[in-house]
């Protein structure tokens, strides 16, 4: 365990609601993070990938250290959690602050994302799928240690979104730098793996 992690630990964990504490993570988002009643509550502050050269190191870290590094942890996670509290706790995955468009842009900060979505569009691109490939490999490993349910938290679709229900944003109305592939592989992903909750 790391010294700053150790130290923002103590002061989450004392109540220590004066002084204001920060988290980074591995996309580059930096987060205010509140006690409320002794339940971790992150708020998305900026992104500090404020550069393709930034970028570049953490495209590195998804694609190697920090991929290897997050499917070892959700194993064991998941495998440890359902021995020892099998018949107590059901574990659903999701990944609520690691959505795959708001870890994009929230990552790059939303100036030099929005910049680059005109300039530069195949580097958005980029940016995108990296990350999309990242959160379908952590999915995936969960997935093998056994996981049944996960929640999607990128707001795709709605059931009550309109008529019939449907997408928030149609494909067809995409920026060409989001990829639609990169929702389709979430939604056949759901499509195959995926049942409605309240069909269970």
């Amino acid at each position: 365990m790391s010294r700053r992690y150790r130290r923002f630990n103590q002061n989450y964990y004392n109540g220590n609601r004066n002084k204001i504490l920060l988290l980074g993570d591995i996309y580059g988002r930096v987060w205010s993070v509140l006690n409320n009643e002794g339940n971790f509550n992150p708020y998305y502050i900026y992104g500090t990938t404020t550069s393709k050269e930034k970028w570049r190191g953490v495209r590195e870290n998804l694609e190697g250290p920090a991929l290897d590094k997050y499917k070892k942890i959700a194993k064991k996670f998941f495998r440890r959690i359902n021995k020892r509290h099998k018949d107590k706790i059901y574990v659903i995955v999701t990944n609520d602050y690691l959505g795959a468009f708001e870890a994009a842009s929230q990552g790059l900060g939303w100036p030099f994302y929005a910049r680059m979505v005109r300039k530069d569009p195949r580097f958005i691109k980029e940016v995108h799928t990296v990350i999309a490939q990242f959160t379908a490999e952590l999915y995936k490993s969960y997935m093998d240690a056994g996981a049944e349910v996960f929640v999607e938290s990128g707001d795709l679709a709605y059931k009550t979104g309109g008529p019939g229900g449907g997408f928030i944003v149609s494909a067809a109305n995409m920026h060409p730098a989001v990829k639609v592939q990169n929702l389709r592989w979430m939604v056949e992903a759901t499509h195959k793996f995926g049942n409605y909750p309240l069909n269970l």
